[in-house]
């Protein structure tokens, strides 16, 4: 004799909602990893998005967007130590649109890992949501986060943030594949302004690294500055620059730096034009800083396009 299971209606409902969402829904998932022995942390949330990667989650969930009618439902990151390596793991949920929604079309990303993660994440996303409902002439911006991540055995940890974007909804259909291409990423994002952030304990190492992540972040396109300062942070350097796309500007970014006590012909923007005479100066700032002796002076510095 077959056994015979009746459900309440309220249980019923529940399975019905259940099927449904799981008929409608799709997940978008990544995974990478970086070798515990000289590690690319910027890589280890870059598989969440990265202009050094063509592939990454940010990509993926773009091109599922583009081609559906889908909303961004939930958002999951994760990044621990597995063997000799760190992995991440990313997912983000999709789902079908419902009646008289309008669906995501874009997605983006911004994080910062390391020291003073949690600052630079801020620096990163103050204002963003308004930026890009103007320049995807939208009110619909939907932010998943911030989520601050602590890199299981290690003692690093980043915070990322997770941004949707309402578009004009696709002639098809959300849970059928299509052929449609998604413009690049260089493509996306060349037209609009972009913040660009580096620390340094010092002015040589900050130089360094915001060379290192100038050269990764253009590859090749001109950038003027915009709008750029210089603040003391944990015990470092903070620069951040806003950068807006122009042909007049320059695609290799150099910082410059020293006391204003320093006179010409020392300084090192006259050293620095001297040794490359094709190079520009972009702009220029003062800044007070705490010196060697621990007393605040007045720091000059500057940002030079080598091209």
């Amino acid at each position: 004799m077959k056994k015979v299971i009746r459900l309440t209606e309220n249980e019923l409902v529940r399975l019905v909602s259940r099927v449904i969402k799981e008929q409608t829904s799709v997940k978008v998932s990544i995974e990478g990893d970086q070798p515990i022995s000289g590690t690319d942390w910027d890589m280890v949330h870059g598989y969440f998005g990265s202009k050094r990667l063509d592939d990454d989650l940010e990509e993926r969930v773009s091109k599922k967007l583009l081609n559906g009618n889908y909303r961004v439902e939930d958002v999951d990151i994760s990044s621990q130590v597995e063997g000799n390596k760190i992995v991440s793991k990313g997912s983000v949920t999709l789902r079908s649109v419902g009646p008289n929604e309008k669906p995501h079309k874009y997605f983006t990303t911004r994080g910062s890992i390391g020291e003073s993660h949690k600052e630079r994440h801020d620096q990163q996303v103050d204002g963003l949501v308004n930026r890009l409902k103007g320049y995807y002439k939208t009110d619909g911006v939907e932010e998943f986060g911030p989520f601050t991540v602590k890199i299981k055995g290690t003692s690093v940890s980043y915070t990322q943030s997770f941004f949707a974007i309402e578009g004009p909804s696709s002639s098809v259909n959300s849970l059928q594949p299509t052929k449609t291409t998604s413009p690049s990423k260089t493509t996306t994002k060349s037209t609009q302004n972009y913040v660009l952030t580096a620390s340094g304990k010092n002015f040589q190492e900050l130089n360094q690294k915001f060379k290192e992540k100038s050269d990764d972040r253009l590859k090749g396109e001109k950038y003027k500055v915009e709008e750029m300062s210089l603040t003391e942070s944990n015990g470092g350097l903070f620069l951040k620059l806003t950068l807006k796309p122009d042909q007049s500007g320059s695609s290799k970014l150099r910082f410059l730096g020293n006391p204003k006590t320093v006179t010409e012909p020392y300084r090192t923007i006259d050293l620095a034009l001297e040794k490359n005479p094709n190079s520009k100066l972009l702009k220029s700032g003062v800044t007070q800083l705490t010196n060697n002796d621990g007393v605040q002076e007045d720091f000059e510095f500057h940002i030079l396009g080598l091209d």
